[in-house]
């Protein structure tokens, strides 16, 4: 069996547990239920929201030098753009495949390593986290402009930005490991997509 079968194998495997645990609890916030402590709470419920903040962590790291730090911050500044478009009553379309969705690019772009120029994934990253940030404000409700509870989901994604960048800090030079972590994530979001 090659490398690449059982990275196959081992990440559907994580996957389908991933898969089996709740999805959707982080889209299931009442207007009742605010405040920093949610807001940090928030972005650790949901499988989704979960994988794809750590995904953008580790490709940040693959990436390297500026964009190690400018794709993070790329993706926050974006959720919290998709959030005031939110609270705007502007949500954007679609919104539970597009975050599924950016799983899986997020995903094959770490499994299959590449690289792009800083300005091309700056946009990647940008055009998938404004749905993220769109999907929390909808999890409150657009009337619920909280800005404790954003802090806390902002303070949230950038520690799970962080430590994506541990994990792919850790993982870099290690092509197998990288591409079961990339599948991981990519078949996550496929299983999610499938229902």
């Amino acid at each position: 069996m090659t490398i690449g079968k059982l990275c196959l194998i081992a990440g559907g495997t994580l996957a389908c547990w991933l898969a089996g645990s709740s999805t959707g609890q982080a889209h299931t916030l009442s207007t009742d239920v605010l405040g920093l402590p949610a807001g940090l709470a928030h972005p650790f419920f949901g499988v989704d929201h979960l994988l794809a903040m750590l995904a953008v962590g580790v490709w940040a790291s693959h990436l390297g030098g500026r964009a190690a730090w400018m794709i993070p911050i790329s993706s926050l500044l974006t959720i919290l753009i998709g959030a005031i478009l939110g609270w705007q009553g502007l949500a954007m379309p679609m919104m539970e495949p597009a975050i599924l969705v950016s799983m899986v690019v997020i995903g094959g772009l770490i499994a299959w390593r590449v690289q792009f120029g800083l300005l091309p994934a700056i946009v990647i990253i940008a055009i998938t986290s404004v749905w993220h940030g769109s999907a929390h404000v909808a999890d409150i409700g657009v009337t619920a402009k909280d800005a404790a509870f954003t802090a806390g989901f902002l303070a949230s994604t950038a520690a799970l930005h962080l430590t994506g960048i541990a994990i792919g800090n850790t993982t870099r030079m290690r092509a197998p490991v990288t591409r079961l972590v990339g599948v991981a994530i990519l078949g996550t979001g496929a299983l999610l997509a499938l229902g």
